[in-house]
């Protein structure tokens, strides 16, 4: 059949939620189907139902560009060919701690990947996925739009993360370079076929995020028009 991958291996990169455990909101009330939902009593000892509550950007997930621009495609928009195909691996891990990570520095590590092909994954492993409750995290990669550019130029389709965004304290909230967010979200090798979810904070240096947002809207806007294409395509 057209369009089908023969796994050769399937990797779950997802986090457990834990109510109580991180910085989002998340509780799960349990009792039983008629407690929770207008449904007729039930005479069996244990029909039960979950009520959750907490917010769509939390855990391992996928982030869409209207998260970040407000006429820009939500989750129903993307279609589940763009989540699933080959992944690779670009090993970040071992540069140093603060470093910015522009096009420049990814060349090697594109490299030494094996290269990028269109319509890959991309995978970024920094090797901070188990800091982010330590002074360490402070200290992760941060990435620049260039850096960004630099991927969708290549034909990378997805791009995904084990922080909690690709961007970091070091990345500026201005940039000359031009913003991709319409290919953007937030771990080998080009064998490994996974179905990857992202997961993306805005952060800064900075301290109002509305300046940084900003700036990302007109970055985006930007690269769009100068190639032709309707913000919400």
């Amino acid at each position: 059949m057209s369009g089908m991958i023969n796994y050769t291996r399937i990797v779950d990169l997802t986090l457990p939620l834990v109510p109580g455990q991180g910085g989002r909101p998340l509780r799960i009330e349990r009792g039983r189907t008629e407690e929770l939902t207008p449904h007729p009593p039930v005479e069996h000892p244990w029909y039960i139902m979950h009520r959750v509550s907490t917010i769509s950007h939390i855990g391992t997930h996928i982030e869409a560009p209207y998260h970040c621009v407000e006429t820009g495609r939500d989750l129903a928009g993307i279609p589940v060919e763009q989540l699933v195909g080959e992944a690779v691996v670009l090993d970040l891990s071992t540069l140093p701690p603060d470093t910015l990570v522009g096009a420049a520095e990814l060349e090697p590590v594109i490299a030494a990947a094996g290269g990028i092909k269109q319509g890959d994954i991309a995978l970024l492993r920094t090797g901070f996925a188990g800091r982010q409750d330590t002074p360490e995290y402070a200290h992760r990669p941060s990435l620049t739009a260039a850096a960004m550019l630099a991927l969708v130029e290549r034909g990378v389709k997805l791009v995904g993360t084990d922080l909690a965004g690709l961007e970091g304290p070091l990345t500026p909230a201005t940039s000359t370079a031009t913003w991709p967010s319409s290919n953007t979200t937030s771990p080998s090798s080009r064998t490994s076929r996974t179905s990857p979810a992202s997961a993306g904070r805005a952060s800064s240096s900075v301290p109002c995020r509305s300046r940084c947002r900003a700036s990302t809207l007109s970055r985006y806007a930007s690269w769009r028009s100068s190639r032709g294409l309707r913000t919400e395509d």
